[in-house]
């Protein structure tokens, strides 16, 4: 299971790693946290819940998640709250989940990763054992994260990742387009280094059980 705040976190934070649990025959759930659509400062709307709903099908096809699910809290102001952590704990038992991914703890960038991290943990605390936090390029300052876990993934992987976050029309021009991708890459680079290998994503260990 991969839990993230908003459409495109899921993806820039794993997507690599996911297009590889998918080919090796993993069931992946995918959860979303709110519903993505949002206004600027002035109530003007930036990304509509259209654009958002209109990317599924394609992820699904490019990443091969078998479960989605969306709690349907509102963008940039997510709560803590006993409905959302039954939700997500329903869907834990349900699909007997063993893995979890999520936003890490500390981050500096957006007050949705962290109230996730903490709805996750609430609703996993008795029922999974593995629970990892996936790395951004927006966690900044004391939000980057110290890895523990680095996943292999091939050029192939990669490039799917890269065109997911192109699906994301409003986030991809926002965040410079190409740029954007550049950054992206990058980051796999240098965690590929770390790893000795090509392509790499990182991840903080919560808590593993062997």
């Amino acid at each position: 299971m991969i839990v993230g705040s908003h459409p495109d976190d899921i993806e820039l934070g794993m997507g690599g790693s996911i297009r590889k649990f998918a080919d090796e025959g993993n069931i992946i759930i995918w959860v979303e946290l709110t519903i993505g659509s949002y206004t600027d400062r002035s109530g003007k709307p930036v990304r509509t819940i259209e654009e958002v709903m209109g990317t599924k099908a394609k992820l699904q096809a490019m990443y091969g998640f078998k479960i989605y699910q969306n709690l349907f809290q509102e963008t940039t102001k997510a709560e803590i709250n006993k409905e959302v952590i039954s939700s997500l704990q329903d869907l834990i038992i349900d699909h007997h989940v063993d893995e979890i991914y999520t936003h890490p703890e500390i981050d500096t960038y957006h007050q949705d990763h962290r109230i996730c991290h903490q709805i996750v943990m609430a609703a996993a605390r008795k029922y999974v054992h593995n629970i990892y936090c996936f790395e951004s390029i927006f966690n900044i300052c004391e939000g980057i994260i110290h890895p523990l876990l680095y996943i292999e993934i091939s050029r192939e992987q990669l490039d799917v990742k890269l065109q997911s976050l192109t699906l994301h029309k409003t986030e991809y021009e926002k965040f410079g387009t190409g740029k954007w991708l550049d950054n992206v890459e990058t980051l796999s680079k240098m965690r590929g280094v770390q790893a000795g290998c090509l392509y790499a994503e990182s991840f903080q260990i919560l808590k593993e059980k062997r």
